[in-house]
Formats: C-alpha cells, sequence, structure tokens
C-alpha cells in the first residue's frame, strides 16, 4: 500500500505542479511549453513529463528494497509537517539514504548520475495523504 501511495503521490505532484505552471499567455503547441528544474535548467513539457515517469518508476521499483522503505516510511513519520511530507530532492541528496542507493542501483546511475536526474526535475515533494487527500481528483 504504501509503495503505490508514495508512487502515486510522485507523480501526481509532478503532473499537477506541471499543470500548475501554466500561464493564461499564448499557449505554445502541446508538450513545448518550457519548464525549468528545479535549479533553472529549461526543458519541453514533454521532456519534464518524461523524467517525472522515469523518476516515479525507479522510486516504486527501489521501495521494493526492505531497508529503503523502512528507511522512507521512518523519515515520513518524522516529518514536521501535517501531511508527513519530505521535500524529494534534499530528502535523496542526504548522505547515506539507502532510497538513493537503491534508486540509483534500479537506473544504472552513479551518484553523479542520480544528482543529475534530480537537478532535471521540477520541484517536487514525497508525502502520505491525509485522509481529506484521498477524495481529491489528482488528474490534471
Amino acid at each position: 500500500m504504501h509503495v503505490v501511495t508514495l508512487t502515486v503521490i510522485a507523480i501526481a505532484a509532478g503532473v499537477a505542479s506541471l499543470a500548475g505552471c501554466r500561464d493564461q499567455g499564448t499557449t505554445p503547441p502541446p508538450g513545448a511549453r518550457p519548464i525549468p528544474s528545479v535549479t533553472g535548467i529549461p526543458s519541453t513539457e514533454t521532456q519534464m513529463r518524461a523524467r517525472l515517469e522515469r523518476a516515479t518508476r525507479l522510486v516504486a521499483l527501489a521501495l521494493a528494497d526492505p531497508p529503503a522503505r523502512a528507511y522512507v516510511y521512518e523519515q515520513l513519520h518524522a516529518s514536521p509537517y501535517r501531511e508527513h511530507k519530505l521535500h524529494f530532492g534534499p530528502f535523496l541528496e542526504q548522505p547515506g539514504n539507502p532510497l538513493s542507493a537503491q534508486i540509483a542501483a534500479e537506473g544504472g546511475l552513479t551518484e553523479v548520475g542520480l544528482q543529475a536526474l534530480l537537478d532535471s526535475l521540477i520541484d517536487l515533494e514525497f508525502y502520505m495523504p491525509v485522509k481529506d487527500h484521498y477524495a481529491l481528483d489528482w488528474r490534471p
């Protein structure tokens, strides 16, 4: 349940962020709207969605590892936020984080490669939804 919930939340956060980025001006062709990453790397919506899908898949695969899953669960519950959220990039950048190691292993990434992936994404949060969030429609 937790693996699915976290994976869905990661996808929903990315898709909701992309949907929320739309401005009221002229609309570029589908998938061509520029979206800056958390570090300012420009990319198209299509490129960002592909990176988010890849990151989400890697997180889901990494959460199959019991020590990584236990670490994430512990850290989510220790979060001071009501939703028990963690900021995705900074969380994965913590030294010794077993989830980071598993994501890198699943994706065949070096530490530099994992950092490049994180740098290329929009700002994301990991969280365990509160009861009211289950009723929300996450589709864009």
